[in-house]
């Protein structure tokens, strides 16, 4: 019941001054999708957000299985950067990629280089989300999704792309050292792979945990996760097992 077309609409909405509003409704109505150019303008102006987030509306954040735990169940969540959930920087990447793939191999890596920045913050509260023993943690992470679609020309650009992945690797460690210390039950995922030959996104995707799951554990795609986390995270089984506190999740695109 909730379209692509209906997240642009209310992103635009979260992005405009309150003034704005009722002007962009009417637009809608009567000019349906047509393009005016003035959004430029309009950020100079300080009338309108550069890159606001996309944030789902609260009837559909209420559904996902982090607020499910925190309301209903009563776990301390910490969402760190999560897309449509609480993201505020992600939405600068996925724009901005657009206009660097023809840019140089430095400039490129330059940018990169920001962007692991921002993921070591990240990373950084998650530590110390770890360390608080926060019930459940999720940590986002727009890399390596934003170094695939940059590093993709030649046998340079993609031996700095694998450069990346150690980089994550080791950037990753102590946040996974920490959890694993503390007891926590951690899963990897990303929400889809990379086509090497297309330059976009594949259909697959990966997972990891670094637990023995119960028979009933069905992972078929990425959907899947929500109700099997569920189960899990209420099971007796989980509770048994768990040493103190409980879940690190970490998503990252690949």
């Amino acid at each position: 019941g909730y379209s692509l077309n209906e997240l642009r609409v209310k992103r635009v909405m979260d992005c405009l001054h309150p003034i704005l509003r009722p002007i962009y409704k009417l637009r809608v109505k009567i000019l349906r999708g047509r393009r005016l150019f003035v959004r430029g303008f309009l950020v100079r102006l300080h009338l309108v957000k550069a890159y606001p987030p996309s944030i789902m509306p609260k009837h559909l954040i209420k559904q996902t299985f982090l607020n499910i735990m925190e309301d209903s169940i009563g776990a301390k969540v910490y969402a760190i950067e999560v897309p449509g959930y609480n993201e505020r920087n992600n939405e600068r990447y996925r724009s901005q990629i657009k206009g660097l793939a023809s840019a140089t191999v430095c400039r490129k890596l330059e940018y990169i280089e920001g962007v692991l920045k921002d993921c070591e913050k990240r990373v950084e509260s998650a530590i110390k989300a770890v360390t608080d023993s926060d019930d459940i943690v999720f940590l986002y992470l727009p890399l390596p999704d934003i170094a695939h679609h940059l590093l993709f020309r030649g046998l340079a650009e993609i031996t700095y792309l694998r450069q990346h992945y150690g980089k994550l690797s080791r950037m990753l460690k102590p946040l996974v050292d920490k959890a694993s210390n503390n007891g926590y039950r951690i899963l990897m995922v990303s929400d889809h792979g990379f086509d090497l030959n297309r330059y976009y996104h594949s259909d697959y995707g990966f997972w990891s945990i670094n637990f023995d799951p119960p028979k009933w554990w069905k992972i078929e795609s990425v959907l899947d996760f929500k109700e099997n986390l569920l189960n899990l995270l209420t099971s007796k089984y989980f509770i048994d097992k768990r040493v103190g506190r409980s879940n690190v999740l970490e998503s990252k695109e690949i």
